[in-house]
């Protein structure tokens, strides 16, 4: 069975309610939706790992898709996400990624950042 917390009802009321923009072209044209019944993150592995890993299950059935370049997301727990890579192991990754699949606690990644009440931009 996957690591995680069930989706957290409040944590989507929180995203509707602040609006969404891409995070990748920072465009306010993005569409709600859902990624599929799977609903999981499958962190890409060496083969044997791969085969015997576990995924990461989404944190919300909401998922995100930007109208104007394509880019879709969800969301995974960082902590259920530095559990599983730290237990299953993970493909070589930029070393900020390395360090941290090695336990170390001061990566880039460690701190998930906080959600901004503004878009960077409104495209």
């Amino acid at each position: 069975m996957p690591e995680s917390a069930p989706p957290n009802p409040e944590i989507d009321a929180k995203r509707k309610a602040l609006g969404v923009w891409c995070p990748r072209c920072q465009s306010r044209k993005v569409i709600e939706g859902q990624l599929g019944e799977a609903s999981r993150f499958y962190p890409a592995r060496p083969l044997f790992k791969a085969l015997t890993g576990k995924p990461v299950v989404l944190n919300s059935d909401l998922a995100y898709a930007c109208a104007r370049c394509g880019l879709a997301w969800s969301e995974v727990s960082p902590d259920d996400l530095q559990r599983n890579i730290r237990k299953y192991g993970l493909k070589p990754h930029s070393p900020d990624v390395m360090r941290l699949v090695e336990g170390e606690r001061t990566g880039a990644l460690e701190q998930a950042p906080q959600a901004a009440s503004e878009p960077p931009s409104t495209r």
